[in-house]
């Protein structure tokens, strides 16, 4: 198939998405934000819990799952799961990024690293981090954030280790515990709400309009960065000021 063709029938750009075993909001919530004209496939990795020893059993199966979409020639593919990416440290992150790429000559992030580059993006440092996670994971995210130099201000986690229970949260209730956080906190420079495993892309730009600072969500940011490896510049509105800039 010539790249004419391709672009005819499936768009200008095919993101490949890496997910855990039980993700039900990633690919819906891209459907949602991407340009038309943008293809999402999928495969995915088991994990039913997030747990430290889950997740670094769900890394060693990044690979194999990296060569399936790469039969698809995407342009671009992202791991998709934030504790899984960090869990292990940035050069352990690193590494199985560049196997990626070497093995499969596509393009690849993951959604930890996406939100690292996000944030350098928006230029801040000083955070606010929610999430679902446990205390251990909630450690591992603050040092693997620390080691590109974000000052951790404060994070407040709802301790979870069960992804459906996070993903049926309803986003307004994740809206209230970020605004409770924010308000207990001062002088931080931008909010992030981690773990695809959250709904987030409805209450971003409000969250943003009440506090005052940028707020990112682990999806946004793998969006902003599968849209910036694939070449598609044009901004993205109704979704936070993350998306809202040319790339």
């Amino acid at each position: 198939m010539n790249t004419t063709s391709k672009n005819f029938l499936l768009g200008r750009a095919t993101i490949g998405l890496i997910l855990p075993s039980v993700d039900l909001i990633t690919t819906s919530e891209c459907r949602a934000v991407f340009p038309k004209d943008i293809n999402i496939i999928e495969t995915r990795i088991m994990l039913q819990q997030t747990t430290p020893d889950s997740l670094m059993k769900s890394t060693d199966q990044v690979l194999n799952a990296a060569t399936l979409l790469a039969s698809a020639k995407p342009d671009v593919i992202s791991y998709h799961c934030t504790a899984g990416a960090f869990i292990r440290g940035h050069e352990y992150e690193k590494k199985v990024l560049l196997e990626i790429e070497k093995t499969t000559g596509i393009k690849a992030n993951s959604l930890a690293y996406a939100m690292v580059q996000s944030l350098q993006f928006l230029g801040v440092k000083k955070l606010l981090v929610i999430s679902p996670y446990i205390s251990e994971i909630v450690k591992a995210e603050e040092e693997y954030l620390q080691t590109f130099g974000f000052d951790v201000v404060k994070s407040v986690s709802m301790e979870s280790v069960d992804p459906l229970v996070n993903m049926a949260r309803f986003p307004i209730d994740t809206c209230n515990f970020t605004l409770n956080a924010f308000n207990a906190v001062k002088d931080i420079d931008a909010i992030i709400i981690s773990c695809g495993a959250l709904h987030t892309i409805t209450i971003i730009e409000y969250l943003e309009n009440i506090t005052n600072v940028p707020v990112v969500s682990s999806n946004v940011c793998d969006m902003w960065s599968c849209l910036k490896l694939a070449g598609i510049t044009e901004p993205v509105y109704g979704y936070g000021r993350l998306l809202a800039q040319c790339r």
